[in-house]
């Protein structure tokens, strides 16, 4: 079944015609700091739309916060569909609480083949977003063998592909004597044309992608052969109709190259697809 999911970074998105899921950034818990609302905020957004309320909670849980995290989470339980999460503090919470049915397993870059899916899904879990590290044969053997479990996938954004909760920003500005704010900031590496993307919070420091992934041509394939979540992260994103092309692309329609990063479609990692 179709699931688009949007990772909400405006209000004027809630009711969206093109989505089916909102993912919200949760206050202290999610890795957009910039887009976190909080319950009350969540419940006012549950009162004005139809959609499913989703919930991403992927920061990495510092062991001074485990006391109080219980009661938070049975909280985000009672007011949500299913808590997008990584650390395995809040898989445990949930084993507790009798709520595993609602946790899908979140992480940017530890689902890469059928074997991790399986070991974790022995744990209980039965929601999964696949990393983006997947080739295109990946995908396959993956949705071939998931059996009955639930499967996601970044089908459009700026893939997140480092996450620390070192400041690396703020020990840039030290080390050097540097005053700039941290907004907009893109950070280049030596070998590679492109700039990426570049976060610190209160929660660590997140690094994307250059490009922005959008496996278009595939979509409709994988939605055919499972995939059930596709997720949209507009962060960094300043373009129009997004939900409509996502749409479009999962139902199988022809849209215009608009030069995104296609790696799920040739022959190269998510590119060996082969036409």
């Amino acid at each position: 079944m179709k699931n688009i999911v949007l990772l909400l970074t405006s209000l004027n998105d809630l009711n969206n015609p093109y989505v089916d899921s909102l993912l919200i950034p949760i206050k202290g818990l999610s890795s957009r700091s910039q887009y976190e609302l909080d319950i009350d905020e969540v419940l006012n957004i549950k009162k004005n739309t139809n959609k499913n309320i989703y919930l991403l909670c992927d920061k990495l849980i510092s062991e001074d916060e485990l006391p109080t995290l219980k009661l938070v989470i049975k909280e985000l339980f009672s007011i949500c569909d299913l808590i997008f999460f990584q650390d395995l503090s809040i898989f445990m919470i949930g084993k507790e609480l009798n709520q595993l049915d609602k946790l899908c397993y979140y992480s940017p870059t530890l689902i890469v083949s059928y074997q991790d899916l399986f070991a974790y899904s022995k744990l209980g879990l039965n929601n999964f977003v696949l990393s983006k590290e997947n080739t295109y044969n990946d995908y396959n053997k993956i949705l071939e063998n998931k059996n009955n479990l639930h499967l996601g996938m970044l089908c459009f954004g700026y893939p997140q592909i480092y996450y620390s909760k070192r400041k690396m920003v703020s020990s840039f500005k030290k080390q050097y004597n540097l005053e700039f704010n941290n907004i907009n900031l893109t950070i280049k590496e030596k070998t590679r044309p492109m700039y990426q993307p570049i976060i610190e919070d209160n929660n660590g420091t997140y690094i994307f992608a250059g490009e922005i992934f959008f496996p278009f041509k595939v979509l409709n394939e994988f939605l055919n052969k499972g995939m059930e979540y596709f997720i949209i992260d507009k962060s960094f994103v300043n373009l129009n109709n997004v939900e409509e092309m996502v749409y479009n692309s999962i139902n199988g329609k022809d849209i215009e190259d608009n030069n995104f990063s296609t790696y799920l479609m040739y022959k190269e990692m998510v590119n060996d697809y082969g036409k």
